[in-house]
């Protein structure tokens, strides 16, 4: 060959085959010099193209393989093989409607080719597609039984069908057929995480891990079942595993973050920096690279209407919906036109979502999107004022907020800490929840403090009637807390633990959807028994099925416990109106005041501990009083009532004239 190329430096052919040959040899650095100079000298040679976009692929140099593949397609159409090795390149960049293109037009010039068909329906997956990902992976199962990556990609699309029970049975399938796949041991995890299924959740991440120990998601996986069953430390290490495998991933590095709150050891200016370098590290480019917005001398609307747009993935029966719902509903359509951003990757759509869509002046379904479009879309609807309500949750968008897609972006309910975002204008808050000169410096936002609180809650309208303080009938004092479980801590429990001493006989109830789980309810008595609380002392009671079933519960609670540095919110509010009184521990930031500033509003300070001994001596005392207690049974609905925290209207026209003044603000800066 050396002599041929020697003999004819200008002939193509030679140096393809030359090529061609040193590539079989495994010497790719000769081989590419001379397939380049092969389509240098013609470019018509499709084996040249397709084998030079093989070697840039295996590099991971995928922009510049799919210059190489696109000209080995044009050349010859109909090789599919070439065809969906640009469509692989076309994904790894980012171009994921081109590779959908050269998907289909494989399927459609040459019908089921198995490999083509189930990258398309996990793609198709990817963005929530999954219907027609399903049809897809039904056909690749049919032909190819035994292709156990088919049968996991098939599970995902059950699981966001929420046919469930059929997605664990896909899943278990493809470990069948392969148990070293490390991507279905991973969702069927999160698939029994899901469920409550703690212990089995755990043992298929760590199986996971122990095929592929340096599987970034694997970890995150982990930490989000041990986050769930409250072993905060271990998934906090978990997590920390998982970003230093992958830096540049930001749904890990945020379930990360949100774990940090529920840290008992946390302290908040740790806290506050680690979301800043989310910002840093995920959101900064985009930030710096978004396009400027207009500076409007006045409103587009004549009568000064601003566009206000809020973004969730929570618009549907979920605590953050309590809050959103009602100002939403209350808004002044005068004044303010209302955009709903709604994404359901999270969980699907129910009847809570059909009223606030019912309520919005627009309603836009965000699922499956990209972030990049979604920010294109905001800002082509001019909306003025971007609310997020999700803060670092699951479902979160907050790469949209990054890319600027309004001139003024606001942090609102759905998070305790700060984003992080340096794009995110204002945090609205309170008083008492942020108490002025104490805590700026925890926020990347600056802080608006809304005169009314920093909430309006709706209480459902089926709830049950307040009951009879229970320790008339059951002879004993009955403490709980139906908070996330994760927030029950070590100091939580000595704390409860020395509450339940102080009052002999008391019992304290504890409701979980983990609770179905022997082994988690074993490490919650042992974590008890730990502070001198034996098991017949503890209720716990599982998930229950309605929001009434759930609500009625606490016609077997006295007293309310509320735990820390995590307060309850939505929690809290339920035990307030359902006459149940709530003892808070008040601390340094804002997830640790939330319940100083439930208190406060309906004038109950004297349930606010400053310390965890006052903590014990208020529930002594409370548990002690019997007529106090009946007091409070009897009153704190209709206290909540008129306190002003469930109407909507006026708190609403609060948080407008904040809209107004941040956006007069604005103006009369001229600031962008």
């Amino acid at each position: 060959m050396e002599r041929a190329v020697h003999a004819d430096p200008r002939e193509p052919r030679y140096h393809q085959r030359r090529g061609l040959i040193a590539r079989g040899l495994g010497r790719d650095d000769e081989a590419f010099s001379s397939l380049r100079l092969a389509v240098q000298l013609e470019p018509g040679l499709v084996e040249a193209h397709r084998v030079l976009g093989d070697i840039l692929r295996q590099r991971n140099r995928y922009a510049e393989a799919a210059i190489c593949y696109h000209a080995a397609v044009d050349l010859d159409p109909d090789n599919w093989h070439s065809r969906q090795n640009l469509a692989n390149c076309l994904e790894a960049i980012g171009d994921s409607e081109a590779a959908e293109a050269h998907y289909r037009e494989i399927l459609r010039r040459t019908g089921l080719v198995t490999t083509t068909a189930l990258a398309l329906a996990v793609m198709l997956n990817g963005r929530e597609s999954h219907a027609e990902a399903l049809d897809l992976l039904d056909q690749v199962v049919y032909h190819h039984p035994t292709m156990a990556a088919a049968h996991n990609a098939r599970g995902i699309a059950l699981a966001g069908l929420d046919r469930a029970t059929e997605a664990e049975a896909a899943y278990r399938e493809a470990l069948v057929l392969d148990p070293h796949l490390v991507g279905a041991l991973s969702n069927l995890g999160c698939l029994l995480q899901g469920w409550g299924r703690l212990t089995e959740a755990i043992a298929c991440h760590r199986a996971a891990l122990d095929l592929k120990r340096d599987t970034a998601v694997a970890h995150s996986n982990l930490g989000l079942a041990l986050t769930t069953c409250a072993r905060v430390p271990e998934a906090i290490a978990a997590f920390m595993q998982a970003m230093a495998l992958d830096q540049n991933n930001p749904r890990v590095h945020s379930n990360f973050l949100l774990c940090l709150s529920y840290d008992a050891a946390g302290v908040p200016e740790d806290i506050a920096r680690e979301h800043r370098l989310w910002s840093a590290r995920h959101a900064a480019a985009l930030t710096a690279a978004a396009a400027p917005h207009l500076r409007p001398a006045a409103p587009r609307d004549p009568e000064g209407r601003l566009r206000v747009g809020y973004v969730s993935a929570d618009f549907r029966t979920h605590s953050v919906a309590y809050f959103a719902e009602p100002v939403i509903a209350a808004h002044d359509r005068r004044r303010v036109e209302v955009f709903c951003y709604a994404d359901f990757s999270v969980s699907a759509a129910d009847g809570t979502s059909d009223r606030i869509r019912a309520a919005a002046d627009h309603w836009t379904d965000i699922t499956g999107r990209t972030d990049a479009d979604v920010a294109a879309t905001i800002r082509a609807d001019g909306v003025d004022i971007l609310v997020d309500l999700s803060g670092h949750t699951a479902g979160h968008r907050l790469l949209v907020f990054a890319r600027r897609p309004a001139p003024i972006q606001v942090s609102w309910i759905g998070y305790p800490p700060t984003t992080g975002l340096t794009a995110m204008d204002y945090r609205f808050t309170d008083a008492i929840a942020d108490p002025p000169g104490e805590t700026e410096h925890l926020y990347a936002e600056t802080l608006v403090r809304l005169p009314g609180g920093f909430l309006c809650y709706r209480p459902p309208e089926t709830a049950p009637e307040v009951a009879p303080p229970p320790m008339t009938g059951a002879g004993c004092v009955t403490f709980g807390s139906f908070n996330n479980l994760a927030k029950i801590n070590p100091p939580v429990a000595e704390v409860w633990g020395e509450v339940l001493r102080r009052v002999p006989g008391s019992r304290l109830m504890l409701k979980s959807r983990v609770f179905n789980d022997a082994a988690v309810r074993a490490d919650i008595e042992a974590l008890f028994a730990a502070h001198g609380v034996p098991p017949e002392r503890l209720l716990l009671l599982m998930h229950r099925n309605t929001p009434e079933d759930h609500l009625d519960l606490y016609r077997h609670v006295d007293i309310g416990l509320d735990p820390f540095p995590y307060n309850g919110t939505t929690t809290s509010c339920e035990a307030l109106w359902m006459g149940v009184p709530v003892i808070t521990l008040t601390g340094a930031s804002h997830v640790s005041r939330v319940g100083t500033s439930l208190l406060t509003r309906l004038g109950l300070g004297a349930l606010i501990a400053r310390t965890p001994s006052e903590y014990v001596s208020i529930a002594e005392m409370l548990a002690g009083d019997l007529e106090l207690l009946s007091s409070l049974r009897g009153g704190l609905r209709s206290l909540f009532a008129t306190s002003g925290m469930i109407d909507a209207g006026r708190f609403t026209t609060g948080v407008e004239a904040a809209y107004a003044e941040i956006w007069r603000r604005r103006v009369s800066t001229g600031r962008d």
